[in-house]
This record gives structure tokens, C-alpha cells and sequence, in this order.
């Protein structure tokens, strides 16, 4: 079983309410392949990134994502990679807080290949039971690799990081009341996540893909 598939959750909404392999009728969001290329199942509904219509503003402000500060020795190559994925967090976290941003430019632009489509898909999933993500996440023991040529000639680099959600939550997006975990749901305080990230031609690093291991971190 794919396992972005079963803890897909985890992924976009801070480490909460993990599917449960045991549990087969278990609602499970679209997810994509790990792997960059991929074919991506076709989800059932998902956002276009249109122009934002006039919308109410979000009941209370975004939270501001921890990032740990840069390691020492930092190549300029990692550094780009670095903030590449700090800049996709911060978008999905906006997204995910607050469900009057219809306008998805601002994370389609963080993303390429078939992760565009995931994040997409998952948050339309979360938008459609009236959730949204409350609180604030934390990042810790960012490790980005030495960026590598593929066979086609694009530069992708790999980046792990511990995702803390011990101070979030999933509320209703109407009541802004915390969501008690469902049956078939798990609640995962943290994990480890491994992002592959691609050179676009600009030269700006944007997510492709990933994959989630549970993990005390």
C-alpha cells in the first residue's frame, strides 16, 4: 500500500488523523506516486488555480510556520533548495488555515509534476468535510542533500525534515472547534518527511514529490 496513500494526512495537515492500513473503509485523500513522473490517479474534484473571487476575510491570522535557522556552511546550492521547501510549507500552511483563499497560484508556483495535483486534490478533500488546519507547526533538523542530475538532464535534490504538529489541530472550518479524530484515524505527532525538489529553468526549487515515515523526532 502506498504510503502517501495512507498517511496522506499526515503530510498536508501537520501530522493529524493518520489513515490506518486495518481500517479499509477509512476515507483516504488522492495521493500521488512517490516517485517523480509518475502516473497520478485522477482525483474526483480538483481546485483550479483560478482568479481568486471576493472572499470574506479569514476569521484569524495566519500562523508563522518555525523554521530552524541555517546550518553553518551552507552551500548557496542548498540554500536555494532550502528555501524552496520553506516557501511551499508556509503556502500549504496558508491554505490549510484558511478556507476562504480560493485563488492557488501562490502554491501551484511551489510545486511541479505531480505534487501540484496532490496538494490540490487533499486540500479540496479537507475543504469538502468543512475542515481546516488550526495552530502552528515546527520544523526541525532540515537536512538537504547535494542536488544531482537526472537522465533527461534536470537538477533535483532531496530534503529531510522532522514536521511537529504537537501544537496543531484539525477544527471545523464554521465553528473553528477542534475535530475529534474519526473512526480509522490515527493522531501521528510527528514524522520525518523526505521531499524531492527540482531545479525549475528560472532556477528557483520547487516540490515534486515525497515520501512519510512515522518517527520521534
Amino acid at each position: 500500500m502506498d504510503t502517501r496513500r495512507v498517511l496522506a494526512c499526515t503530510l498536508l495537515c501537520g501530522l493529524l488523523a493518520a489513515c490506518t492500513p486495518d481500517q479499509p473503509d477509512a476515507p483516504r485523500p488522492v495521493a500521488t506516486s512517490t516517485s517523480p513522473g509518475s502516473a497520478t490517479p485522477s482525483p474526483t474534484t480538483t481546485p483550479s488555480a483560478s482568479v481568486e473571487p471576493a472572499a470574506a476575510p479569514s476569521p484569524s491570522p495566519t500562523p508563522v510556520e518555525s523554521f530552524p535557522p541555517a546550518p553553518k556552511g551552507e552551500t548557496d546550492e542548498a540554500r536555494a533548495v532550502r528555501l524552496g521547501w520553506e516557501e511551499y510549507e508556509r503556502q500549504l500552511d496558508r491554505y490549510m488555515h484558511d478556507v476562504n483563499l480560493h485563488d492557488f497560484s501562490a502554491l501551484v508556483r511551489t510545486t511541479d509534476g505531480d505534487e501540484t495535483e496532490f496538494v490540490l486534490s487533499s486540500i479540496e478533500a479537507y475543504r469538502a468535510r468543512g475542515q481546516a488546519l488550526a495552530g502552528e507547526l515546527a520544523f526541525r533538523a532540515v537536512e538537504v542533500s547535494a542536488a544531482r542530475a537526472t537522465n533527461d538532464g534536470q537538477r533535483v535534490a532531496t530534503l529531510r525534515v522532522c514536521k511537529d504538529a504537537t501544537r496543531a489541530h484539525i477544527v471545523s472550518a464554521e465553528t473553528g472547534e477542534r475535530v475529534p479524530p474519526q473512526p480509522g484515524f490515527e493522531w501521528v505527532p510527528t514524522v520525518r518527511l523526505t521531499y524531492t525538489l527540482r531545479q525549475l529553468p528560472s532556477g528557483r526549487w520547487v516540490v515534486i514529490g515525497g515520501e512519510m515515515e512515522r518517527a520521534t523526532c
